[in-house]
């Protein structure tokens, strides 16, 4: 799915959603891709290395964590770019094992604890948004059918190629 949001703020930004019940990997993960600048002041010390734009990647589940994947200078006398990923799992950070969701929600009902619940007005507005588009998808005919286990259907890649965007591969189970 491809969304805009109508305001001045986000003028011309491509949201794009990309879920499924059978794709490579079992995720839950937001992706923030900057643009990329239009001046590469190290162009000549990059030859030979193409040069990514900054994305931040938020992973909700599973190995819940954070990475950070942008251009740095490479250590050592000599001025050389590299692309650069760095990685914080909470798990690994704060040395215990997170619980799984359901585990928390058990927990925190049991306790009485309704800070990570939803609001019944929260969730009436969630669901005043998302109608329009059930209704959309119910009058198009058409669902894109993928393999079980890939990385989705060809009509999404030829959704956000028109854009002149590329899906970022799955990541492998566990690295953010």
């Amino acid at each position: 799915m491809r969304f805009m949001i109508d305001s001045w703020r986000w003028q011309g930004v491509p949201f794009y959603l990309r879920a499924g019940k059978k794709l490579a990997e079992r995720l839950t993960e937001v992706d923030i891709h900057f643009r990329a600048v239009p001046l590469v002041l190290f162009k000549e010390e990059a030859a030979g290395s193409v040069l990514q734009p900054a994305v931040l990647s938020l992973r909700i589940q599973p190995h819940e964590g954070i990475s950070l994947r942008f251009v740095a200078k490479v250590p050592g006398e000599n001025i050389n770019v590299g692309n650069v990923h760095m990685t914080m799992t909470y798990a690994d950070a704060f040395k215990r094992p997170i619980s799984e969701a359901y585990e928390r929600l058990l927990l925190d009902c049991m306790r009485g604890d309704a800070t990570l619940f939803n609001r019944r007005d929260s969730v009436d507005r969630a669901w005043e948004l998302i109608q329009p588009v059930l209704q959309i998808w119910e009058a198009t005919p058409g669902v894109h059918i993928y393999e079980p286990g890939s990385a989705g259907p060809a009509g999404a890649d030829d959704m956000i190629a028109h854009d002149g965007h590329a899906w970022r591969e799955l990541c492998p189970t566990g690295s953010p």
